[in-house]
């Protein structure tokens, strides 16, 4: 095979003699580099859903203990109030289940 020539006439030669083979033109390391970036994209897309699922679950929870810890009337109001960290709500959490 040898190497590609990228002029102009050779380029169109070299294609024409070598059709029955794998042609390397212009075009064809456009469209895998293409298809690369396309795989790329969706995995990135992929992840990216896969973590906005996995934070609208966290907050869904987050919510919902939220909400059990306010109703909860024998729990310390010190631990109601909105300036408590997460931590001390998923303690509160584990201590319930």
């Amino acid at each position: 095979m040898g190497e590609v020539p990228f002029s102009g006439a050779n380029t169109r030669q070299y294609i024409a003699l070598s059709k029955a083979k794998f042609i390397y033109s212009k075009g064809a390391l456009f469209y895998m580099a293409l298809i690369k970036y396309k795989a790329e994209l969706d995995q990135k897309n992929y992840k990216t859903r896969a973590n906005k699922v996995k934070r609208k679950i966290y907050l869904k929870n987050i919510k919902k203990v939220s909400f059990q810890i306010s109703h909860h009337r024998t729990f310390p109001a010190v631990v109601r109030s909105r300036s408590k960290s997460l931590t001390e709500i998923d303690r509160y959490k584990r201590s319930i289940c």
